[in-house]
Parts: structure tokens; C-alpha cells; sequence
């Protein structure tokens, strides 16, 4: 943390006048290695840039907004989940779906990754994507999603189709450090 944060501070959260063309990629990925070591003052601010999003949609920009709504997902508590998924059921704008869904993928919270991995099964998923969600949050939870994979492929609700089978399982099982 302490070698990212000055790296953070000189990129801060908004682009400025005349910034490389590169920093918002650095900005984005400073960001999030950030809050994945658990850095409170991003959490902090990813939490207070998420309250004025759902309070100003317009005000938050596209870039801006997949920063925050990653960092916020990552560490929701169950309210904030609930937020999230609330989002998710009111938009049906494809990307924005898209969106919401890939931050929700990264949750860290295992109640939480299971709740996504329930929406798995429901009518949010954007389009061809079901198989992949359980390989997604296998990356954080891989016991989790190898059980709901288990459960769940070849059930009607689920299809996967033959090709996908053959490297579904073995990537959430890649994602384990357990022997067993």
C-alpha cells in the first residue's frame, strides 16, 4: 500500500488537463490494487463517490464510474449488495448491465459471491455469460463457485454447452489451493 499510495495521490480520481493518455489505465488499476490490499481511504472514497452516483448518475463519468462501482462491489457489505443488485434489476441498458455484473464478480465477501452466483440463474445475466460467472468469482472464491458449478451445470436452468464444460471445471479448479 504504502508504494501505491503516492503513485494514487499524483493520479488522483479525476483525469486532469493534459494527463498522458495512459494514466487513466494506471489511475483504474492503482485504484483497484488499492482496494484489494484493503487500503481504507480508497474503500472510503469509492464509497462516498458510489452515494452521489446513485444520487447523480450523469454526474459520475463512464470510466469513473466502472472504477467506483468495482472498488464498492469488492467490499459491499450486505446493504450495499443489495444496492448493487437493485441497480442491476432497474437498468436494461446492456452495458450498463454488463457493468454492474463484472463489479459484482469481485466481491469479496463470501456471502456475498454466493448471492451473485444465485443471480447467476435469474433473468440479469447478460447474454451468453452464465457459464463464466461461476469461473469469475472462482478467482477470489474457488470452493464456492466449484460447488455451485457442481450443482448447476447440465440443469436446464444453466446450460452449458459441451465445448464450455470442457474447461469450466478445471479453471474454477485451477483458481483452489486446496489438494482435496
Amino acid at each position: 500500500q504504502d508504494r501505491l499510495r503516492p503513485l494514487a495521490a499524483r493520479l488522483g480520481w479525476e483525469p486532469t488537463p493534459g494527463e498522458e493518455e495512459n494514466a487513466a489505465v494506471l489511475r483504474e488499476a492503482v485504484l483497484e490494487a488499492l482496494s484489494r490490499f484493503g487500503d481504507q481511504p480508497t474503500i472510503e472514497e469509492a464509497r462516498k463517490r458510489f452515494e452521489l452516483f446513485l444520487q447523480q448518475p450523469t454526474h459520475t463519468s463512464p470510466a469513473m464510474r466502472r472504477i467506483v462501482l468495482s472498488i464498492t462491489a469488492r467490499n459491499a457489505d450486505s446493504q450495499t449488495l443489495d444496492r448493487l443488485i437493485e441497480l442491476l434489476h432497474g437498468t436494461n441498458d446492456p452495458l450498463e448491465k454488463e457493468l454492474i455484473w463484472s463489479s459484482l464478480l469481485g466481491i469479496a465477501d463470501q456471502g456475498g459471491a454466493k448471492r451473485v452466483l444465485n443471480l447467476d440463474l435469474g433473468p440479469d445475466v447478460p447474454a451468453g455469460t452464465q457459464p463464466y460467472v461461476p469461473m469469475m468469482v472462482s478467482r477470489d472464491h474457488p470452493d464456492l463457485a466449484w460447488n455451485f458449478a457442481a450443482e448447476h451445470v447440465g440443469r436446464p436452468d444453466f446450460p452449458v454447452d459441451s465445448q464450455i464444460q470442457l474447461f469450466l471445471m478445471p479453471d474454477i479448479a485451477g483458481n483452489s489451493n486446496e489438494l482435496q
